[in-house]
């Protein structure tokens, strides 16, 4: 086994300059410098602390990104589309959730001859809903990505059409009742109780055969199951009227906030809701 090697000097007879020095100057003055160097550390810990605050801590995270016809001062969105007519001013809007006053996001738009970009600063501490306006140039197909503060990955990204002219769908609404010759709606409204019939009607302008409608719906933010009834598949072509049903006569609807998102040709074109309360 070996032996620790233990000093029993108790009585050096030698110190090197800077312990002597040190030995020499006047209290006050050790005072001073221990006083300037606590302040170097503290602003260099300080500072360097705040980096790597700044490189761990999470960053924001996309919620929504969608494109829409326009955005209220109050944060409702409108208009949510991705079809698009030649000189439209397409919004782009996010929801963000974890971003701070003073971020940027921006996002990227190809399909035009030359990509652009927009930017936007976080304006309030939990970020929230904002959008960039985009003026598509001429028709075609068009994607924008989003893209987060010091991220390098695309988090959110979607297409989006502008269209000169071909299959349109319109006059999407929510109605109690229905003209069964016509399908056009009859008395319209946005309020339903559980026993109602809520039918949300369509008109489709210079439709051709095998066109399809799509519907998907969300009770308060949750999206629901699907069936074949949500999907139309057109076998004549030119101006048609359709419908879609929730008939709370054979089953209760549930109570809450709807979402409907209509889909033509899989391309999302408009959004209606309304309400289901006693």
């Amino acid at each position: 086994m070996k032996a620790k090697a233990i000093s029993t000097d108790t009585n050096p007879t030698t110190t090197n300059a800077t312990e002597q020095a040190a030995k020499q100057r006047p209290a006050w003055i050790r005072r001073m410098l221990l006083g300037v160097a606590g302040i170097v550390l503290l602003a260099v810990v300080g500072g360097g602390g705040f980096l790597v605050w700044e490189q761990f801590l999470p960053g924001p995270t996309v919620e929504t990104f969608t494109t829409a016809h326009g955005l209220a001062e109050d944060g409702t969105i409108v208009g949510e589309t991705q079809v698009f007519a030649p000189g439209d001013t397409v919004f782009l809007v996010f929801d963000l959730a974890g971003g701070r006053a003073g971020q940027t996001v921006s996002v990227q738009i190809a399909g035009a001859a030359e990509p652009e970009e927009r930017s936007y600063e976080l304006q309030a501490a939990d970020a929230g809903r904002g959008a960039v306006t985009f003026t598509p140039p001429e028709a075609g197909n068009y994607r924008a990505e989003l893209l987060l503060p010091n991220e390098p990955d695309v988090e959110a990204q979607m297409t989006f059409a502008v269209r000169t002219d071909g299959p349109r769908l319109e006059q999407v609404m929510t109605a109690g009742a229905i003209d069964e010759a016509t399908f056009m709606p009859v008395n319209r409204t946005i309020t339903f109780t559980p026993g109602d019939t809520v039918y949300i009607t369509y008109r489709v302008v210079d439709a051709e055969v095998g066109d399809t409608v799509h519907i998907r719906y969300e009770i308060n933010g949750l999206p629901q199951p699907e069936d074949p009834d949500d999907t139309v598949t057109f076998d004549t072509e030119g101006l048609l009227r359709g419908h879609f049903a929730l008939q709370g006569d054979q089953l209760p609807l549930s109570e809450g906030t709807y979402r409907a998102e209509l889909f033509y040709n899989d391309m999302l074109v408009e959004v209606v809701t309304f309400t289901v309360a006693s």
